[in-house]
């Protein structure tokens, strides 16, 4: 019979060399659609945290089917922002939202690990065609992005930088930002903010495949992932690939004011029916 409790041989099992605790994650089996968009360079100004400093008015998506080691099946969508922490160029990991069997397993490890800005959502719907594909999200109640694609080439040239180190069979190093905080109650009764850690995780990704596209894009207003507060203003490029994310390391580089970015956080963490 399972316990609540691990005994020590259990324990000591999930640091030996096959396990999670000891090695990190595995993103493998990750497949879908990457998109990329500009969009008003005053609306990013206005959502990076005051840590954060502008890089770029673009917008980056990603919108795949997952089958990982350590969640099971879940589809899961991303919005990153490119910013500079202390003159580190990178991206920031603004908003994600996950479905499916494994979504719960993959939120709450990502989310107590690493701070990641994971919620639930209705549905994400993926449909990969040799000649075109396309998604739809769906988050309380809303079609809140949907995307049409046509495999071939991007929307601009842009997308050769942007998605350049996607060639399938050369694996590449990529790193983006977390913000971690820890949610307390005071003996007055009142919730704060304290203890903000900015994280870098790292991946090394390999891709089993690449095709570039074009891709039309529309984002619809939702308060409980208000990702239309950057509109599309261009398509730059979109693709459609597999590809696996693995040696993992995520750990701290710098400390932020907890309350002061708190109002740039919550949203991307909570629903509405927490605020008034």
């Amino acid at each position: 019979m399972t316990t609540f409790q691990f005994n020590p041989e259990e324990y000591g099992r999930q640091y030996s060399a096959d396990g999670i605790l000891k090695n990190g994650l595995v993103m493998d089996e990750m497949e879908g659609i990457w998109l990329a968009w500009a969009t008003d360079p005053a609306a990013v100004q206005a959502m990076l945290p005051p840590c954060m400093d502008f890089a770029a008015p673009v917008v980056l998506s990603y919108i795949v089917k997952a089958d990982t080691k350590f969640a099971g099946k879940y589809n899961e969508a991303a919005m990153i922002i490119p910013c500079v922490y202390q003159g580190k160029p990178s991206a920031i990991l603004q908003s994600l939202l996950l479905c499916g069997p494994g979504a719960p397993q993959a939120l709450y490890f990502g989310r107590e690990m690493a701070g990641m800005p994971k919620k639930i959502c209705d549905d994400i719907i993926i449909d990969l065609g040799e000649e075109t594909a396309s998604a739809t999200i769906v988050k309380s109640g809303v079609e809140m992005l949907k995307c049409q694609l046509k495999i071939g080439e991007y929307n601009t040239p842009a997308g050769n930088e942007m998605f350049g180190a996607n060639v399938p069979g050369q694996a590449f190093h990529q790193d983006s930002f977390l913000m971690k905080y820890n949610l307390e109650q005071y003996e007055d009764g009142h919730i704060g903010f304290e203890n903000g850690r900015v994280l870098s995780t790292e991946n090394d990704t390999l891709y089993e495949y690449w095709k570039p596209a074009t891709a039309e894009v529309e984002l619809a207003e939702c308060a409980d992932a208000p990702w239309a507060s950057l509109p599309v203003g261009q398509v730059l490029a979109a693709g459609v690939g597999k590809y696996s994310m693995y040696n993992f390391i995520t750990y701290k580089i710098g400390e932020f004011d907890a309350e002061e970015n708190a109002p740039y956080l919550l949203r991307a963490r909570f629903d509405g029916k927490l605020f008034i």
